[in-house]
């Protein structure tokens, strides 16, 4: 059985879907969909998250074809125990969507894995968040020294009983400079110690740290954009999983779409979120090119 339900629209569109479409009160703009049973036996009480947003894309994982390449790749060198490998691509290719995907399979499998953000961090702040990862609690004042010597125990005894560590360093070209060295000591450790480091970074990031890498990496794997004939399963596959039946993309829009985003992962999600709220805002059930066009210009 089907049901109407309500969210509220994320606030930084808000000003497009007033734009588009009257919004009766736009501090608590709503947006209606029709919610149905994703599975046999399974019934949705509420919308965790409106298609296309940011946990969505987070959390849900739709099998294009350079990911699917990406994630047998990745999941290929944990299981042949190599020690490093790198996952390049531009911003908003869907690095963090295929660790969130990689951390949730190696995890089913038993495996002892963690994805920690490496965005702003400090050579103190690296190896703290990696101590905190692998089950450690460091004291604020405790010295890079002895969270080393910390972390190669606990690689060493993981790897003894053929469970070793692995660790999903995302966003490593947001690194600060000075973290660089910390980067070349854990990497030395999880080489002697057994544990299993994969790096998410922009293929044009620092190139000293690209350089560091290449020295220790066992395969680099590059995400290339969606291509255009997946981008109509794409956009049909994000609304079912947002539980969205109300809305489509037409085949013009979805034509658009892809020239507009150029396959970029995070730009599809932004234009085709705005596209739903402004849908939603004029009763439209059906997303054309011109009111993607709108959208578009609306977001640059």
């Amino acid at each position: 059985m089907e049901r109407v339900a309500s969210c509220r629209l994320p606030p930084g569109y808000r000003r497009i879907a007033s734009t588009i479409g009257s919004i009766r009160d736009e501090k608590d703009c709503l947006m209606t969909v029709t919610v149905r049973p994703l599975h046999s036996g399974v019934r949705w009480n509420e919308i965790n998250f409106p298609p296309f947003s940011e946990a969505a894309s987070r959390d849900t994982y739709f099998p294009t074809d350079t990911h699917e390449e990406a994630l047998s790749r990745l999941l290929y060198l944990t299981e042949s125990h190599e020690r490093c490998g790198v996952l390049t691509g531009d911003s908003g290719s869907g690095k963090t969507t295929v660790f969130f995907r990689l951390e949730t399979l190696l995890r089913r499998s038993g495996m002892k894995v963690q994805r920690i953000d490496l965005a702003g961090a400090s050579e103190s702040t690296l190896l703290h968040r990696l101590a905190i990862a692998v089950g450690l609690n460091p004291s604020d004042g405790l010295s890079a020294e002895s969270m080393i010597n910390d972390l190669e125990l606990v690689f060493t005894a993981a790897g003894r009983v053929q469970h070793p560590w692995v660790l999903l360093l995302d966003h490593a070209d947001r690194l600060r400079p000075g973290a660089l060295a910390a980067v070349e000591q854990v990497l030395h450790l999880a080489a002697n110690a057994g544990a299993v480091l994969l790096f998410a970074t922009r293929p044009e990031g620092r190139s000293s740290l690209l350089k560091i890498l290449g020295g220790h990496s066992g395969l680099r794997i590059e995400l290339t954009p969606l291509e255009s004939a997946e981008m109509g399963a794409y956009l049909d596959d994000s609304l079912e999983r947002g539980m969205v039946s109300t809305i489509q993309f037409s085949r013009d829009a979805v034509q658009l779409m892809a020239r507009i985003s150029q396959g970029n992962m995070r730009q599809i999600n932004r234009l085709s979120r705005a596209a739903c709220l402004a849908a939603a805002a004029d009763h439209r059930s059906e997303i054309d090119s011109e009111l993607l066009l709108t959208v578009s210009r609306e977001l640059t």
